[in-house]
């Protein structure tokens, strides 16, 4: 591993006597580690010790071809690296209410977002904003798989999130950065790696925080980080939200060997470091909005109508008078009556891929249930299920088709490996059709 000079004295100037351990360190692999949904609480993975700072945290001792699991496909866990599951640990000691607008801003591929959705209760309202048309992609499809029913998810200029009138009491910035913490497990974070490229994160970053600093109101709480190390795009970009009097620092103590800065800036952050504990690079910082802030201010609010049809959610979703079924270009959204305002607001005035849970399309007499209601937690228990062993389990993800018998008594199937449901399987006059999304296929194993 090639390691650039100017980061090396960065380092040496950042953590001074501990530098050497430091480099060690990046030159060894990686833990590879998951983060267990309580939702879907089977796996089949060999787990070894426990994160300490996340109570559905565990590390491998060997890493499983994925690729390969019902159980992953179906969002029954989440591989995501240890250090970042520190924001479980940081919401417990914030004992923030369970049921609260929560803001996670440049949020795919989704880590963090299933964490969220994982803490707090189905009461709150959990909005993802990603700008990256590409990375909402991988997020819709995470969010999907972990199955909450209060998700929603957006894509578009951050600036846009301004026009909802949305007030968040927590937001989650995990902003764009350098990558200095991904040095030993992404090479090419190392390879692109320069002093310009600091500058560039740092401007695009500033930026970022100038607008979140707007959608929180009074006493909220911001979360800022980052999978960099150098102060540049940490302490330099949050100093003026605390210099201005917007924020002021929160600290946040552990009993965890994490790096916690001497709060010469003003702020306390707190740094992942791997000579320190088993994880990569992190640097987390926690902001509250004081009472002499302003927030953004919305006037008009349209209201929009529940969906007329003779459909019936009863057959196909858990306490579906909880919900209200809205038409949302051809697709109905089971929308819990509590976000109904919020999930209306997106809706008007944002790009929204999601909210809500994704029941399905009515063509003619026929209701084509969609991906992401096989997927949900929330789905009626009464549901038809067929069992396929772990053959033709691959095969389903595979999108092929495979001798099976089906119950042409019944119209729509849930596919099932075990409690992992993995989508839907159509009866028909040939026998049954596969109805796993093409584009989330395994293409070869």
């Amino acid at each position: 591993m090639n390691i650039p000079k100017l980061f090396i004295q960065n380092m040496e100037k950042l953590i001074g006597s501990e530098s050497s351990a430091f480099f060690e360190a990046i030159h060894q692999n990686p833990k590879t580690s998951v983060r267990l949904n309580p939702l879907k609480s089977e796996h089949n993975l060999n787990l070894a010790e426990r994160v300490p700072w996340c109570e559905q945290g565990y590390y491998l001792n060997e890493r499983p071809v994925f690729t390969l699991d019902p159980f992953f496909h179906a969002g029954h866990y989440y591989v995501q690296e240890a250090s970042s599951m520190f924001l479980d640990y940081v919401l417990k000691y914030l004992n923030l209410p369970k049921d609260i607008h929560v803001l996670d801003i440049c949020s795919a591929p989704g880590g963090k977002s299933t964490l969220l959705a994982s803490y707090f209760s189905e009461s709150a309202f959990i909005h993802c904003h990603e700008f990256d048309q590409h990375r909402t992609t991988a997020l819709q499809h995470n969010m999907i798989k972990w199955g909450h029913s209060n998700i929603t998810i957006s894509q578009g200029s951050l600036k846009e999130l301004k026009n909802t009138g949305i007030t968040y009491d927590l937001i989650l910035l995990d902003a764009p950065c350098s990558g200095e913490g991904m040095f030993r497990k992404e090479r090419k974070a190392l390879e692109q790696w320069s002093p310009e490229k600091i500058q560039s994160c740092q401007r695009m970053q500033k930026e970022i925080v100038q607008i979140v600093a707007q959608l929180g109101h009074e006493n909220s709480i911001l979360i800022y980080s980052t999978c960099t190390y150098n102060m540049f795009e940490n302490e330099e970009v949050l100093s003026t939200l605390i210099s201005n009097g917007t924020y002021d620092p929160v600290e946040i103590n552990s009993d965890y060997n994490v790096w916690k800065s001497d709060n010469e800036s003003n702020l306390y952050s707190y740094r992942f470091m791997p000579h320190r504990i088993q994880g990569e690079g992190l640097t987390l910082t926690v902001l509250r909005k004081n009472k002499n802030s302003t927030s953004i201010e919305y006037s008009g609010k349209k209201s929009f109508k529940e969906f007329q049809n003779p459909f019936s959610p009863k057959a196909w979703l858990q306490d579906s008078e909880e919900f209200i079924i809205k038409d949302f270009k051809k697709q109905l959204l089971a929308i819990r009556k509590s976000h109904l305002e919020n999930s209306n607001l997106c809706l008007q005035h944002l790009n929204v891929w999601n909210t809500g849970i994704q029941l399905g399309q009515i063509k003619g007499l026929d209701f084509i249930p969609h991906h992401g209601l096989s997927q949900s937690a929330f789905k009626s228990n009464e549901l038809p299920e067929i069992q396929l062993d772990y053959k033709q389990a691959l095969e389903y993800l595979r999108c092929l088709h495979f001798p099976l018998d089906v119950n042409t008594s019944e119209k729509w199937f849930v596919a099932k490996f075990q409690s992992a449901s993995m989508g839907w399987i159509k009866s028909n006059s040939n026998g049954w059709k596969n109805y796993y999304p093409k584009h989330y296929r395994i293409l070869s194993y």
